[in-house]
């Protein structure tokens, strides 16, 4: 069976010819300027309709112009833990070996275009006290707090965005999704989320880890049994490190660990930053692979040694030195992560003119 395909039309369209010394009529001047005007005008006018899809569904911090309150709860039920779940405010919290029970500071911010002030629920069941405002999870606002309680308790903290200061206490769960944490004397297990925010961890005694989830991160007198860092991009420097053993991944970040006791395993990879490691004693049975990048090792090695090193560096600058080695370079002694309370330093006074 076949198919007729019917013949194709076609339309002969004949052109009037145009009379000799006639002028094609003009198209009006500045039209074009007029269209692009209106273009301008369009965008403008659509540009805040698509940064309200844009920002649909994103927990912002609590703007500084809605109104604050603040008041301070003391519990005085025994108080062994903190759970603190504030919402984008800050977290503190501080032990100190005098405290019994626990004192609480919350300072509010809320918007009044949704509603009152949110309430601050503070419950103590089995030795836990629980700090949080439910109300928060949903509508725009946010609750900072900072809790005085006994050098013995443990604390988690989740601030979805705000900064956490823990100190002096026997240990710490940290989630601050974005914000910076300070972590400080730390008795016991210590393990912190900060979501990209720059940590800064020091005095830490019990086994520590930390995702920084692309932040800096800069580690001071780490004597637990095991720590582990990662950074997914950040860079990390560990000063006074004295665990027994330690794993390290930068994910592209440059990476400085200083140790002032021997460690038993060290596993550093930076995959393409340069690494720099000091330890004391030795020998070490030594896994050094740059990827092709400029290798330092001065340390004494053994394949049959019962501590091992394993640097890798993926194309970055590898440097393994004792850790009191008079020969380190002139850089050695530089932080790779940002200090966060430096200090710029005033430029040179220049030098007095020439007398004539």
């Amino acid at each position: 069976m076949s198919t007729r395909i019917p013949s194709r039309l076609v339309v002969d369209v004949q052109h009037q010819p145009q009379e000799r010394g006639s002028k094609r009529p003009r198209r009006p001047r500045g039209r074009w300027i007029w269209v692009i005007s209106g273009i301008v005008v369009i965008v403008v006018l659509l540009m805040p309709i698509a940064r309200v899809f844009a920002n649909a569904g994103k927990n912002y911090r609590i703007a500084r112009a809605f109104p604050a309150t603040s008041r301070v709860v003391t519990i005085t039920e025994a108080v062994t833990s903190v759970n603190v779940q504030s919402y984008g405010g800050d977290i503190r919290v501080a032990g100190d070996s005098r405290a019994a029970g626990a004192q609480v500071t919350e300072d509010i911010e809320y918007d009044p275009q949704q509603g009152p002030a949110p309430v601050v629920t503070s419950t103590v069941s089995h030795g836990q006290l629980t700090l949080t405002a439910p109300s928060c999870g949903t509508f725009n606002c946010s609750v900072g707090f900072t809790v005085h309680v006994a050098s013995g308790d443990s604390v988690t903290a989740v601030s979805d965005g705000g900064n956490v200061d823990v100190s002096g206490v026997a240990g710490a769960t940290i989630d601050s999704g974005g914000g910076f944490v300070l972590a400080t004397s730390v008795t016991g297990p210590l393990t912190v989320t900060s979501g990209g925010g720059n940590q800064q961890l020091t005095g830490i005694a019990g086994t520590m880890k930390s995702d920084s989830g692309s932040g800096d991160v800069l580690a001071q007198g780490i004597t637990g049994p095991a720590a582990t860092v990662t950074t997914d991009g950040g860079n990390l420097t560990a000063q006074g490190m004295a665990v027994g053993s330690a794993t390290v991944s930068t994910g592209g970040a440059n990476a400085r660990i200083e140790f002032t006791n021997a460690p038993q395993t060290l596993n550093l990879t930076t995959d393409g930053g340069n690494a720099i490691v000091r330890v004391p004693g030795g020998p070490y049975a030594l896994t050094a692979d740059s990827g092709g990048g400029p290798e330092t090792v001065s340390i004494p090695t053994s394949p049959g040694a019962l501590a091992w090193l394993t640097v890798v560096t993926g194309g970055g600058s590898l440097d393994v030195r004792p850790t009191t080695s008079a020969s380190a370079s002139a850089g050695d002694n530089a932080s790779f992560a940002p200090d966060q309370n430096a200090v710029p330093e005033a430029p040179p006074t220049p030098p007095a003119p020439a007398a004539p």
